[in-house]
């Protein structure tokens, strides 16, 4: 696998690459009722930006799952360490 730091990379440059794909799916019109209509979803256009979601989405997810159970105590350490700097400077702004 990779270490921690390097992980954190990857998955964030997963998300970008399924937040790319997301804002593509989003520029394509959208009903009354908010949803694309059915004519717009047979364009190829439509279907690639919609497989290539689909495919960043999926490796995005599985790679955050596993990164979670490998790297558990370090998130945690993380957000504690977070919090705790947060409510340092809460604390002193009161």
């Amino acid at each position: 696998m990779c270490t921690y730091e390097q992980g954190k990379a990857i998955e964030a440059a997963l998300i970008s690459e399924a937040g790319k794909w997301d804002e593509a799916l989003k520029m394509f019109p959208i009903g009354a009722m908010g949803l694309i209509d059915d004519a717009t979803k047979r364009t190829a256009e439509y279907q690639e930006a919609k497989r290539q979601f689909d495919f960043a989405f999926a490796k995005q997810r599985l790679f955050s799952a596993e990164f979670t159970k490998r790297y558990k105590k370090e998130i945690l350490a993380e957000r504690a360490e977070r919090r705790a700097k947060l409510m340092a400077e809460r604390n002193d702004g009161q």
